[in-house]
Parts: structure tokens; sequence; C-alpha cells
């Protein structure tokens, strides 16, 4: 019964704006010719690829996502004076190193569904999409150094890539992270590739000493995006197969490591339990009534206030490293921001904030 109040609640919150890419209503911060114009630009990137990683290639982009990385790029470029082609060449790569991530987490994570359509790994394997991912990264590394500040261009991108994949890799280092390592684990997978695009703008301006405030602002508002994600998840408008699917893979999860905190008596043994044998596809039987026992159990936790407390204070931390962001970049992060704002206030009417268990 609650799961269906959640899928109806999820359908209806996804009715409300058809396009999964378009559902954070980011896209009105920004330029829409910039949209068309690193579409193409990526296009043009993957069109050197060989045929077959091409054909994969092209079918993960038919669903750009939002491309939030490349826009703060271009945006970013703007306001500094960057010249359109280097800017270009920056967003492309700094958009393609993110869809490379994405194709190697679904990989790790085994998931089948991305951006609402099958994963690389689902549709055409787990050697198709390994190498997929591998032959983007070489791409968004030629496009980064193809301009005057090569050496300290590759230098961030490769920093903020071992920062991401650093990220991922901790994601399983123990059976689930608590909440400050689901932090270090946003901070490496998220924050590292939504500072990347402004921090390479400052490079090729010529105004490298303000990277730290950039970095410093978004290990606060990048664990927010990733929340924001998470939440989504669990009320099924993420785009995933079904609601909780995060809870079904064990995967990282905001609410879920907020919840283990609150298990008492032995009960995060059974739990660390049960994730363990979902991963290694152990005792199978009876998964789905323990996914929804764990599910009720997570619903009726303190989890979610505990969760909005949580935002609260990252979004204040967020505001007030705001202030010391680079003066000639606020037509740019005041965009990024307003969003995440409008995000962070529209969070408690979201369909997972409004389950009433009684």
């Amino acid at each position: 019964m609650l799961r269906n109040k959640l899928a109806t609640a999820a359908v209806k919150e996804i009715s409300k704006n058809r396009s999964i890419e378009n559902r954070s209503g980011y896209s009105k911060y920004f330029n829409p010719n910039d949209f068309s114009s690193l579409k193409k630009s990526i296009d043009r990137s993957i069109d050197s690829l060989e045929t077959h990683l091409n054909v994969a290639a092209k079918f993960h982009f038919q669903r750009p996502g939002k491309q939030i990385r490349g826009l703060l790029s271009l945006s970013s470029c703007k306001c500094l004076g960057v010249n359109k082609e280097d800017s270009l060449k920056w967003a492309t790569a700094v958009e393609l190193l993110h869809n490379a991530s994405l194709i190697h987490d679904d990989i790790c994570d085994k998931d089948q569904n991305r951006r609402g359509q099958p994963s690389i790994f689902a549709k055409y394997g787990e050697q198709t999409a390994l190498c997929l991912g591998d032959a983007i990264v070489s791409l968004s590394f030629q496009l980064s150094c193809l301009n005057d500040r090569p050496q300290d261009m590759v230098r961030l991108f490769s920093d903020r890539m071992l920062g991401a994949v650093s990220g991922q890799a901790c994601e399983r280092k123990n059976v689930y992270p608590n909440w400050k390592e689901y932090l270090e684990i946003t901070r490496g997978k998220t924050s590292s590739l939504l500072s990347l695009p402004i921090e390479g703008a400052l490079i090729l301006s010529k105004n490298s000493e303000s990277c730290p405030q950039v970095k410093t602002y978004f290990d606060f508002a990048g664990p927010i995006f990733q929340i924001i994600n998470d939440i989504r998840n669990f009320d099924g408008s993420d785009g995933a197969q079904h609601t909780f699917s995060d809870l079904w893979d064990c995967r990282p999860n905001a609410i879920i490591s907020l919840f283990r905190t609150y298990l008492k008596n032995g009960s995060v043994e059974i739990f660390d339990s049960w994730v363990s044998d979902r991963r290694s596809n152990q005792n199978q039987s009876d998964q789905t009534k323990l996914f929804n026992y764990w599910r009720d159990k997570i619903i009726d936790s303190p989890a979610r206030e505990d969760l909005l407390i949580k935002v609260d204070d990252l979004y204040e931390e967020s505001q007030l490293n705001l202030k010391n962001f680079p003066k000639n970049l606020n037509p740019m992060i005041n965009s990024f921001n307003s969003w995440l704002t409008t995000e962070v206030t529209s969070i408690r009417n979201t369909p997972y904030f409004n389950i009433n268990m009684n």
C-alpha cells in the first residue's frame, strides 16, 4: 500500500514537468543558446570515436542531461572575458568528463537506468561501458589543454578527476557510509566536478588566485546538490526504474546514512548484514519483504527531519562562503545560487516529505 502511495505521488510530481532533464527548472537561469552550442560541440567530439563506441556514445548523449557543468563553464568564461573558442572547448571537456564518470559509476553500481533510458552498462555490456568511459575521458583531456595554459589546465583537470574517482572508490569502503563519510564521498564525486568548470575559467583568464574561494563554496553547495538527487531517488522523480532504488541497490544516499545512525540494539548489524547480502547476491529469498521492511522503517524514522536540518546547515555555510566568491563572477554564481536556493526551499514539497505512515 505504501509503495503504491509513493509511486502515485511521484507520478504526479513528474507529470508537472514531462522532461526529466528540465525537471529542476535550472535551464531558465542560463542562455538557451548555450545548451545547443554545447550539445553540438559534444556531438562533434564523439564523432571521432571508433564506430561501435560512437554508436554507444550517441545513445548516451541523446539524453544529455541538464549540462550544468558545461553551462557553468560557458557562463564563467563569459564573465571573465575568455574567448568563445577556448570557452566552448573547456565547457565540452568538463561535460565529457562528467559523463564519463556517470558511465563508469553505472558499472560500479550495476545501474540499469540512466536519465530515463538504459545505461550503457545495461544496453551494451560492461566491456563497452568501460571502454567508452575511458575513451570519453581521453577526449576530455585532449580538449582541456587546447588553450594557452595547457599545463595549468591539465593539472587542475587531473586533480579534480582524481577527487571524483576517490569519492566513487570510497562508496564501498565500509558497508554503508556514516554522515561524515557521506560528505567526503559527495565532496569528491560532486563538489570536485562543480567547482572544476569555474576554476578552469579563472585559470584561462589568469585569475587563478581566486580558485580556493570557488572550491570552498562548492564544498558546501555540492553536497546539497547530491542530497536533492537522493531525495528524488526516494520519491521516484530522478528517472530511476522504481522508487527507493538507492535502498534496493544499497547505494549511498543521504537519507539512508542518517537513518542508520538511529538504529539501536543490534539493528545496525542486521541492516548491514542485509546490505552485504544484497550486494553479494546472497540470501536472496524474501528480498522484497525485507526491502519493504527497511523502507518503512526509514520513512517512519527521524531521518527526514534530520536531513532538513543538515541541508539548512550546509546551505547556511554555502551562503557565508558565497560572500568570498570572486566579484566578477557574480552574474554566473548568482544564477546557480538562485537555483540552489529554490531547490532547498522546495524540498519539503517533494512527495517523499509528504508521506504519512499513520
